[in-house]
């Protein structure tokens, strides 16, 4: 959920098209075995404009399994953005009817691209 959004859990990117093409690249020169769809029985009825849906996935995804695990070595990289250390506290989200970033106490703020959140007024409502 978090490719080429602000956050992440920890994990480095990869975009999607990206991972795509590795995992392509991995079965074309890896013995593995087709496991076949995943199931996941999801259901989850969204109200929308005074209607409900009904949202249902059966499966998802398509499993194969390596013989044999691949190694990977991880190296220490680099850091391309203006941000040199992780961001420690959760960053808040937007919020549209306030047009601005919302903290849980209800203060509204901005926040850069380093995450660094700065206490903000209000805009006044239209």
């Amino acid at each position: 959920m978090s490719i080429m959004q602000r956050h992440s859990h920890g994990c480095h990117r990869l975009h999607n098209h990206i991972a795509v093409r590795l995992m392509s690249f991995v079965l074309a020169h890896r013995a593995h075995q087709r496991i076949g769809q995943r199931i996941v029985a999801y259901e989850s009825t969204v109200e929308l404009d005074d209607q409900e849906y009904e949202l249902k996935i059966d499966k998802t995804g398509y499993i194969y399994q390596l013989d044999q695990p691949l190694p990977v070595e991880v190296l220490e990289g680099r850091i391309r953005g203006i941000q040199k250390t992780p961001i420690a506290d959760p960053l808040p989200k937007w919020d549209a009817t306030a047009e601005a970033y919302v903290m849980p106490d209800g203060a509204t703020v901005t926040v850069d691209r380093t995450g660094t959140i700065t206490p903000s007024r209000a805009r006044s409502p239209r």
